[in-house]
């Protein structure tokens, strides 16, 4: 009989995302490897969690519907896992104001040998707004830097972050099968769509509120499948840009005044 809260959507997410990204580092990597890894950043949150949760099972159950997954793709989904290229743009076209950005952010990661993907450069494009609107906004533009705390104020590297993160969880949720059906059970993966509007918004007052919101569900008082340390130090670092962009803008009003 299982041990622990049952394995929801976002935990096996977790569990892909541990073992894609592991993988990319050592093709060889174990079930109980990933099992470990997962557990330990489960267990940062959640020191009471039973210690053999998830099980090894579980583990094992969601790599073997990945690497099945994998097998089953069309070849028109394989082909926009393969890097990026100037001349894929024939095939899959992007707004030609955004090449230059694109071309910016393939050099940084061919460099850091981790080139782009079509389909990561592909939600480049999709997002890509959202970052050029915020710039735009001039009185706003503290808060941009202010949520890129944890990039020291990279915003190239911000928006490459959260195009990689999607493209993963594109592949991840129609692989597993596990787009979430309820709202209740979206919170384990809107944390990017409060992150974007987050910056869309400058910081106003519906953005401080669905950041209050998103803290409440996936907080420590909340059910351990949906915590987790890093989306937490994530949407809290949102939340102190919000307040201190709405404390500057009610300073500067006062000044005016």
């Amino acid at each position: 009989m299982p041990i622990g809260p049952k394995i929801s959507t976002h935990i096996k997410i977790k569990i892909a995302d541990t073992y894609v990204q592991m993988r990319k580092q050592d093709s060889k990597v174990t079930a109980k490897e990933v099992k470990k890894a997962v557990q330990e950043e489960l267990s940062k949150g959640n020191p009471n969690l039973p210690n053999d949760w998830p099980g090894l099972s579980a583990v094992q159950k969601v790599i073997t519907e990945i690497r099945k997954g994998e097998g089953e793709r069309s070849p028109e989904q394989r082909e926009l896992d393969k890097p990026w290229s100037v001349l894929d743009i024939a095939k899959h076209p992007i707004p030609p104001e955004i090449l230059p950005m694109v071309l910016k952010a393939w050099a940084r990661e061919v460099l850091k040998d981790d080139p782009l993907t079509i389909r990561e450069v592909l939600w480049m494009a999709r997002i890509y707004y959202i970052f050029r609107e915020t710039k735009t906004k001039k009185k706003e533009r503290h808060l941009f830097y202010g949520g890129l705390a944890m990039y020291r104020g990279d915003e190239m590297a911000a928006l490459i972050d959260c195009a990689k993160e999607l493209a993963l969880h594109d592949i991840l949720i129609n692989i597993l099968g596990e787009h979430p059906d309820k709202a209740k059970n979206m919170w384990a993966v809107w944390d990017d769509d409060v992150w974007l509007y987050t910056f869309l918004s400058g910081g106003d007052d519906l953005s401080l509120k669905i950041t209050d919101k998103y803290l409440d569900v996936i907080g420590p008082e909340s059910p351990p499948p949906l915590y987790d340390v890093e989306r937490l130090r994530k949407a809290e670092i949102y939340r102190e840009s919000i307040k201190e962009a709405q404390h500057e803008r009610s300073h500067n009003k006062e000044v005016q005044e």
